[in-house]
């Protein structure tokens, strides 16, 4: 069975053998691996930056309104990066959703900046729908983790997913597999 959703599970308790996430995992009780580092992206449409002023430093961001991710838990923020050091931006949510194709939609109807990752909003900032700012200051160290429970004997078919994941985001193919 393949369940797709936004919200964090309870491995153990709803029997899932393995799930996808994004950023750190707080979990002790899970076994986790590095699938592929996920950059992020602030943008939003020309019309807003034109409307609003392109931000030029980090606390330029205080005065934009911002589409949220409702998963991230805690107050909304922004996740950058000073001098390798993570730094969380309090900002105004305008609209917050569980999904980041929402936020991107709502984005490229000019209501608000966005925080996503890079690879969901590609197509839109290589047209110039989306146009990206404070690149410098993006975290680099988010990653798409694989996490699992500790188990002495793992099942073949999880053991085969793990690789199957690992060869993908290497940019391998089926063939690449042992």
């Amino acid at each position: 069975d393949l369940q797709i959703g936004n919200r964090v599970v309870d491995l153990v308790e709803e029997g899932v053998d393995i799930a996808l996430r994004f950023g750190r995992i707080d979990d002790e009780n899970l076994i986790v691996r590095r699938l592929q580092r996920v950059e992020l992206i602030l943008c939003a449409t020309p019309s807003y930056w034109a409307r609003r002023g392109i931000p030029q430093t980090i606390d330029d961001m205080r005065q934009h309104d911002v589409l949220t991710y409702s998963l991230s838990g805690g107050a909304p923020h922004i996740p950058f990066e000073v001098d390798g050091e993570p730094y969380n931006l309090p900002i105004y949510g305008r609209m917050d959703a569980n999904d980041s194709s929402t936020l991107v939609a709502a984005a490229l109807a000019g209501i608000s900046a966005v925080c996503v990752p890079a690879l969901l909003a590609q197509p839109y900032t290589e047209r110039g729908s989306l146009v990206p700012v404070l690149k410098e200051f993006m975290p680099r160290d988010i990653w798409l983790y694989a996490a699992y429970t500790q188990r002495r004997h793992n099942s073949a078919a999880l053991r085969a997913l793990l690789e199957l994941l690992e060869v993908r985001m290497r940019g391998g193919t089926f063939s690449d597999l042992p």
